[in-house]
């Protein structure tokens, strides 16, 4: 029952939140979801990903306060999707901006870390 409420909660907090800001520039300058998906300034399947943000908060907020029995899965799909979509982006976004040195740098690095842990491994396995 407590975690329905919570669900409920969370699922009010998408909602709403898609109308506070989210950006905040210094208090000059305001934009929330709404105006992302509103003034048009990205393709139409961006800004319909977007405006299923309130609808699947909504959605979840019924399912949890109703205790419906999909409310977990509809938390599921929810936060994953959101996320999902975050994270899509920030790497889309983070490829975009960087060139083939950084990503030598950091293979590198990953590479480096990797054998240094097997090395560590193997000295005290023997």
């Amino acid at each position: 029952m407590k975690r329905d409420m919570w669900l409920g909660v969370l699922g009010a907090a998408i909602l709403f939140g898609f109308f506070l800001p989210w950006i905040d520039v210094g208090g000059h300058v305001k934009v929330s979801g709404w105006d992302f998906v509103r003034e048009g300034g990205f393709a139409w399947h961006t800004r319909l990903l977007l405006a299923l943000c309130p609808i699947a908060g909504g959605s979840l907020a019924v399912a949890g306060f109703t205790r419906a029995r999909g409310a977990a899965s509809a938390a599921i799909a929810t936060g994953a999707g959101i996320l999902g979509y975050v994270v899509y982006k920030m790497a889309y976004g983070f490829i975009k901006l960087t060139g083939v040195g950084l990503w030598m740098v950091l293979a590198a690095a990953a590479i480096a870390l990797v054998m240094g842990l097997a090395a560590r491994s193997d000295r005290a396995a023997k």
